[in-house]
């Protein structure tokens, strides 16, 4: 690590938004050096995504504090440290942290230009967030769920394979049939649903002036969302990094892979933004 890279986690600060009811885990990383007028606040992915993908969200998000860009990660409802328990897991709920964590961001940087990086459901969440807000400069879309009926019949595949070879018993468990769940993660009926009727095409105005969209896993095409927001008059860059290590599950944390040239590239695509 540089000695950039350890004054960087030194200042990180972790705190709440929010009042106690239903807060916000958060945690800042300033901006090194010269501050940019641009911050981001990222999204993580859900379930066993967001715990394998913790790691690179963190260095993604030291990466470009490093360059410049005040930076926010936090929690969604129910997920993490936030308040809540998966009955708040909600799109809708998920859209309005966004925009807290949006002010929050502000609050903390005093940015005029407000960025987005969203991961899988996190990217999904942060399109339509930013989508009804309006007023974001620039958003990452990173495999962004774009049909959530797939995603459903994808997850729960992996899901059979998860307990068909990790140590589990699923006898021991015999209300497990009944409940949906995914990877260790029960769902709520209403998120079920709502994923059940999840569009990319249901966009009805840009997400951001300019807009990265990136795709690293053959079987989640990206395209039809950048021809989308082309349609919607986003300035929309596809960026494909193939990378098949990416969102296969597995028991052994020690094992997880980060992605550093596409983080990289997310970086580098953020500094030749336009001022």
């Amino acid at each position: 690590m540089s000695p950039a890279s350890h004054s960087a986690d030194e200042q990180m600060e972790a705190f709440f938004i929010g009042p106690a009811a239903n807060q916000l885990f958060a945690c800042y990383h300033p901006a090194q050096g010269q501050a940019n007028s641009l911050g981001f606040v990222l999204c993580a992915p859900l379930g066993q995504e967001a715990i394998q993908f913790h790691r690179s969200l963190r260095l993604l998000a030291r990466l470009l504090s490093e360059a410049g860009f005040p930076v926010l990660r936090f929690d969604f409802q129910g997920c993490g440290d936030s308040a809540g328990d998966q009955e708040n897991w909600s799109l809708k709920n998920w859209e309005q942290d966004v925009e807290r964590a949006l002010q929050a961001l502000k609050e903390k940087s005093g940015v005029t230009s407000l960025g987005l990086v969203g991961v899988r459901l996190g990217a999904t969440v942060a399109l339509a967030a930013a989508a009804a807000r309006g007023g974001v400069q620039a958003l990452v879309s990173w495999d962004a769920l774009l049909d959530g009926h797939e995603f459903l019949s994808e997850a729960r595949a992996q899901h059979q394979d998860m307990l068909a070879n990790a140590h589990v018993r699923v006898d021991m468990d015999p209300e497990g049939e009944a409940r949906s769940e995914l990877l260790g993660f029960a769902l709520p009926d209403n998120l079920v649903k709502e994923l059940e009727g999840l569009r990319s095409s249901d966009l009805a105005a840009s997400p951001a002036r300019q807009v990265l969209v990136m795709e690293s896993f053959p079987r989640f095409p990206q395209a039809g969302l950048h021809t989308g927001l082309e349609k919607l008059g986003a300035c929309v860059s596809l960026q494909n990094h193939e990378n098949e290590q990416l969102w296969a599950w597995t028991e052994d944390f020690a094992k997880v892979h980060i992605p550093r040239k596409i983080l990289e590239a997310i970086r580098a695509w953020a500094q030749e933004l336009p001022s």
